[in-house]
């Protein structure tokens, strides 16, 4: 069995938005697998049009990895 948990932030200001997600796999002292996506843009009546995205996977006995789009 495999215990995790995740937390998602929705922040709207205008027509501009960002969004978090965190992710923890393992125990909650010490998880195994940790990751931070974060994604900001704009709103519109087409939805939404990110204009970045970051993510930072960290691995336990590893160095983090870095991903970012603009």
């Amino acid at each position: 069995m495999v215990d995790g948990r995740a937390q998602v932030q929705w922040i709207r200001n205008g027509s501009r938005y960002q969004v978090h997600l965190d992710v923890a796999i393992g125990p909650s002292f010490a998880p195994i697998v940790t990751r931070r996506m974060t994604s900001d843009g704009e709103l519109s009546e087409r939805g939404l049009t990110p204009g970045r995205y970051d993510e930072e996977t960290k691995v336990a006995l590893r160095d983090p990895r870095r991903v970012a789009l603009r």
